[in-house]
C-alpha cells in the first residue's frame, strides 16, 4: 500500500450526493480528460424531513430549525457510508442517530437503498428517492453486553449501541461495518443480521490487548477493562476493501492518545479468515489536518484518504 494516499473532495454527504468520477459517463457534461480538478457535474438532495417506517424517536434531543422531536418514524439521514448498486442505485448507511451515544437509543440502525435522480445541465430532477432498508439487528445474541433491545426476540441495534462510520460490501453479499465506539468491525448478511461477535482491533504494538475507546462497552461494563487508548469518537471513520476482495484496511479517524506524531493506524483485516492479519500501516496526517473522513482503494497500491481540519471544510 501506498504511503502517500491522494486528497480529493468527497463525493457523498449527509444531505446530498453528487455524481463524482461515477461511472454514469451519460450524465457527464465534460469530458474526464479535460478535467484538471473536482468538478461538480450533477448533483441530487434528500429532503432533511425524510421518514421511514419505524417507531417515534428524537426523544432525547431537543430539534432545532423548525424541526422538533418526537419524530414520526425514523429520520432518513446521517448517512456515513455509501456503495452502489448495478442498477445505480446506492446502499446508504445511517450514522448513529442524533450525535451522540446518549441520545440515540431510539434511532434504529439501517442501511437504505436509495435511488437518486441527478441534475446536470442537461437533464435530472435533483430528487432522492427512498427504496427500502435493511434493518441491522442480532437475533442470534452474539453481542456480549448489554444492547437497547437486548431484551427483544429481534434485537434491533440503535445508535446507542454502535456508531457506524465506513461500510463495505463482500464478494457473498455481506455487509462489513467498521464503528467507532469499540471500536468494532461488525459483520451483517444481506438481509442485516449480524453474523459474528463484534470484532476487537488488536493493539499492533501489543497484540494480546485490544485498543478500547472511552465509549468501549465492555469497558463500561468492566469486561476485561482495558485503558484507552483510541479518543472518544475516534474509532473507524474509514474502511477500504482490496480491489480483489480479500482485505479490509479499517482506518482511526484520529491518532491514538499516547501518540503526538500526528498518525494514523491502518490495519489489514482478511475477510476469509474473519481475523487481523497482523500487517498494519500508519498514515500521516497533514500538519493542517486533524482527522480523516473515508479512506477508499483505486488498486492494490493507490488509493485516497479525506482529511479534515478544525473548520467546517475539507483541506
Amino acid at each position: 500500500m501506498n504511503k502517500k494516499t491522494l486528497l480529493a473532495v468527497l463525493c457523498s454527504t449527509a444531505l446530498g450526493l453528487s455524481a463524482c468520477n461515477d461511472d454514469n459517463k451519460q450524465d457527464q457534461t465534460t469530458p474526464t480528460e479535460k478535467v484538471t480538478e473536482p468538478t461538480l457535474v450533477s448533483f441530487a438532495k434528500l429532503d432533511v424531513a425524510t421518514y421511514a417506517a419505524g417507531p417515534d424517536s428524537g426523544k432525547a434531543v431537543s430539534g432545532a430549525n423548525g424541526i422538533y422531536p418526537p419524530f414520526k418514524g425514523q429520520p432518513v439521514q446521517g448517512f456515513s457510508a455509501a456503495l452502489k448498486n448495478a442498477d445505480g442505485s446506492y446502499m446508504a448507511m445511517a450514522d448513529n442517530g442524533f450525535g451522540t451515544q446518549d441520545n440515540s437509543a431510539d434511532f434504529l440502525l439501517r442501511i437504505y437503498k436509495i435511488k437518486a435522480d441527478f441534475k446536470s445541465k442537461a437533464k435530472g430532477t435533483g430528487q432522492v428517492a427512498v427504496q427500502s432498508f435493511i434493518q441491522l439487528r442480532d437475533p442470534n445474541k452474539l453481542i456480549p453486553f448489554e444492547i437497547v433491545n437486548g431484551n427483544t426476540t429481534e434485537r434491533l441495534l440503535t445508535g446507542a449501541d454502535f456508531d457506524p462510520e465506513s461500510m463495505q460490501r463482500a464478494a457473498d453479499g455481506s455487509y462489513w461495518i467498521g464503528d467507532e465506539f469499540g471500536p468494532y468491525l461488525l459483520h451483517f448478511s444481506a438481509e442485516g443480521v449480524l453474523l459474528d461477535a463484534p470484532i476487537g482491533l488488536p493493539n499492533p504494538l501489543n497484540p494480546a490487548q485490544e485498543l478500547r475507546s472511552p465509549q468501549n462497552q465492555l469497558n463500561k461494563a468492566n469486561i476485561n477493562y482495558v485503558e484507552p487508548l483510541v479518543g472518544r469518537s475516534s474509532g473507524f471513520e474509514g474502511m477500504a476493501i482490496s480491489p480483489d476482495g480479500k482485505y479490509l484496511y479499517p482506518l482511526l479517524e484520529k491518532p491514538l492518545l499516547n501518540d503526538a506524531t500526528g498518525r494514523l493506524l491502518i490495519s489489514q483485516f482478511d475477510l476469509q479468515k474473519k481475523a487481523y492479519t497482523g500487517v498494519y500501516y500508519w498514515f500521516e496526517l497533514n500538519s493542517k489536518a486533524t482527522n480523516i473522513g473515508d479512506f477508499q482503494l483505486f488498486n492494490d497500491k493507490e488509493g485516497i484518504i479525506i482529511e479534515r481540519d478544525v473548520s467546517q471544510n475539507n483541506l
